[in-house]
């Protein structure tokens, strides 16, 4: 995955968009592929304003890492999106979720990478990630999950792994998509999702696509 430090500005004219791996906005929705708890107020924002948001995956928790997560909570931004790699076993996946809210007091969103997808067991899977305490959904019934568990490991939730929310809550000018495509859930009876052209993975994403053309949510994008 390439790697961004980049905060993102959004408008009604034009959205800029990092150079990261599972990132697609197009038509008002950007899709991204790959306390206790954590609570946050969603931002509303006026109708034909705009709103900032930060992006990075890659993180761990080095010096490096803890510089940027500074930096990330000195910015005025909205809300922020990991996309993936989380702690990279540097440190234990309670202190890292730790770190992050000692750095960060935005609603910080995460999405399973390859670290967190089961495929290797001695990173955290994502489930530990998202537990009470840890960094569970901080938008609450705003972000919509997937219901699509097919036979994962654990069953119970998709965030993290299949979601979307739209931004500001109360005026929406954006839909973000988050997905983790290509991460095979293969331990204990897990396998990938299945995204191929009429699965049920492929219409979930594409009626979300669909809905948020229809709202009319505009934006364009550059992708690796």
């Amino acid at each position: 995955m390439n790697r961004s430090r980049h905060a993102l500005r959004r408008d009604t004219r034009r959205t800029r968009v990092g150079s990261v791996t599972r990132v697609l906005l197009t038509l008002g929705l950007v899709a991204l592929m790959s306390v206790a708890p954590q609570t946050f107020a969603p931002t509303a924002v006026a109708v034909g304003s705009s709103f900032t948001f930060g992006m990075v995956g890659d993180q761990g928790a080095d010096p490096n890492a803890q510089a940027v997560m500074t930096a990330i909570g000195a910015k005025k931004l909205d809300f922020f999106q990991n996309v993936g790699d989380l702690a990279y076993a540097q440190i234990p996946t309670p202190d890292w979720c730790a770190l992050v809210k000692s750095k960060i007091s935005v609603p910080f969103l995460i999405v399973a990478g390859n670290h967190e997808s089961r495929e290797t067991s001695h990173f955290s899977a994502i489930e530990d990630y998202v537990k009470p305490g840890c960094l569970p959904n901080p938008l609450g019934a705003a972000l919509k999950e997937s219901p699509l568990i097919d036979n994962q490991p654990t069953g119970t939730t998709n965030y993290a792994k299949e979601y979307y929310y739209d931004f500001p809550t109360a005026a929406p000018l954006a839909r973000m998509i988050v997905l983790s495509p290509n991460e095979n859930w293969n331990l204990n009876g897990g396998q990938a999702y299945d995204y191929s052209v009429g699965s049920l993975h492929y219409q979930w994403v594409a009626q979300a696509i669909d809905e948020a053309k229809a709202r009319r949510r505009v934006g364009d994008s550059r992708v690796p």
